[in-house]
């Protein structure tokens, strides 16, 4: 998953438990590989992923705000003309010693628009056992 690095360190370090999107994931993902975009371009770590919900914007702000790592401002211009929020509640940060480039993970890998998912060799040669 694409994510600023700022959002990145926070999930990382266990100050953002819910990652915020626009669309909904797959039901049975398990881990949420982070990659930090510009100026990092790493994948930096993963998360596990616990739970998704979906609401109005309105609803997740006022359930998960103080988890969400990103102020109330920036939450609304993102989800402007979105009817749906999507909150994805982590654990279990996990941060790679030596981030690594997106060719170490599989040649031919390009930095997902939002997110993308991996088979199982791409989760295990980032140190995820599936």
């Amino acid at each position: 998953m694409s994510i600023h690095p700022e959002y990145a360190d926070a999930l990382l370090d266990g100050t953002k438990t819910v990652e915020l999107r626009k669309s909904l994931l797959a039901y049975d993902v398990s881990h949420i590989v982070i990659y930090a975009t510009a100026p990092v371009q790493r994948v930096v770590g993963w998360v596990e992923a616990v739970r998704v919900e979906h609401d109005s914007p309105t609803a997740i702000w006022k359930r998960h705000r103080s988890r969400t790592g990103i102020r109330e401002r920036d939450f609304r211009n993102y989800y402007q003309g979105h009817p749906r929020a999507v909150a994805i509640h982590v654990d279990s940060p996990r941060r790679l010693r030596s981030p690594l480039e997106l060719s170490e993970v599989d040649e031919g890998l390009t930095p997902p628009q939002s997110w993308r998912y991996l088979s199982a060799a791409e989760a295990e040669s980032v140190g995820i056992r599936v």
